[in-house]
């Protein structure tokens, strides 16, 4: 038998369990009004064996502390181009990552970082566009999502 052993940095890698992980999405129309942010309201899960998205007030609150990988996207739903769409993810409440597009005929907008956790932080994700009038976002599992899991570091 061969064992395989990672190195990244100098640090051997030792394995472990990417737990807690989720993925949450938009199954049903949000609508946003043009000018401010508005808190992304994903209702579908795709998976969140530990319970740890909460989609009463649309919070991922992993409770285990380490290095988490996040990942959102938004599709709106026009094909009128508009100047500015963006998602931003939050950690307790302040803006951590930020996304920006000019929409051009149903264009998505994707953000994502890694960023340290520790046991009482939550993460939301929020987007914001600037076409002068209400645009919805595509309630698709595919196209208006947010996801992250812990890294085995």
């Amino acid at each position: 038998d061969k064992i395989m052993v990672l190195y990244v940095g100098g640090t051997q890698l030792t394995g472990g369990d990417n737990k807690p992980f989720f993925r949450a999405w938009l199954n049903q129309g949000q609508t946003l009004s043009s000018g401010s942010q508005h808190l992304m309201t994903l209702n579908g899960e795709t998976f969140d064996p530990d319970s740890k998205w909460d989609a009463s007030n649309y919070r991922f609150t992993p409770a285990v502390s380490g290095k988490y990988y996040l990942k959102g996207m938004a599709t709106f739903a026009t094909s009128s181009d508009f100047n500015h769409g963006l998602i931003a993810i939050y950690k307790n409440g302040s803006e951590i990552a930020l996304a920006t597009t000019e929409h051009d005929n149903y264009n998505a907008v994707q953000v994502s970082t890694i960023i340290d956790s520790d046991s009482d932080d939550y993460f939301e994700i929020k987007a914001y566009q600037n076409s002068g009038g209400d645009i919805s976002l595509v309630a698709e599992e595919k196209k208006t999502y947010f996801l992250g899991f812990k890294l085995i570091v």
